[in-house]
């Protein structure tokens, strides 16, 4: 990786419309390939946030569905929900936690206390951008049925989660 970054801050414009460019067909099939799709179906998203927002914008919600999250989530994310909610009436409900976190079952409990019947969907980062705050994520996920994440920004698919908690949301979407 190292190595890529030197190499494309040397000549950024070259380097991007000469070199990358021509070589995001062959990404496009090697991760449709991973996927099990045809490449032609397989979008192009321009980054990981609009990648993470036609995530959000597919997870099936109705008004008055819950989406948890907290208030130090990624701005773009948290901005795509909060437009969900003018448009659709889903409700955004954000925790806030103590800086720097000095208890992880706290943080974890932060979570758990704020689930309700009508939560749907949760999304945390596994290390917050703003503060570098690690979650539970793991403890977080067992309440969902399934995990949608992003991690460490790659592409690493979705993964079924089993639970034996009485609530599951439909969704835990988790990014990095």
């Amino acid at each position: 990786m190292r190595r890529y970054l030197d190499y494309s801050n040397m000549g950024p414009y070259h380097t991007m419309i000469q070199q990358l460019e021509p070589k995001v067909e062959t990404a496009r099939r090697m991760l449709a390939e991973a996927a099990g799709c045809d490449q032609r179906k397989w979008p192009s998203p321009a980054n990981s946030s609009e990648s993470l927002e036609i995530a959000q914008m597919g997870v099936n919600l109705k008004a008055g569905d819950e989406v948890l999250t907290t208030n130090q989530d990624y701005p773009r994310m948290l901005v795509t929900f909060q437009q969900r909610a003018r448009r659709e009436g889903i409700v955004l409900k954000m925790i806030s936690f103590p800086v720097p976190v000095t208890d992880m079952d706290d943080l974890y409990q932060r979570f758990e206390r704020a689930i309700t019947p009508k939560t749907k969907l949760i999304l945390v980062s596994h290390i917050t951008n703003r503060t570098g705050q690690i979650f539970p994520v793991r403890r977080i996920c067992d309440h969902g049925a399934c995990a949608q994440y992003s991690g460490d920004r790659r592409w690493r698919g979705t993964r079924s989660i089993t639970s034996h908690s009485k609530f599951r949301p439909e969704t835990v979407i988790f990014t990095g």
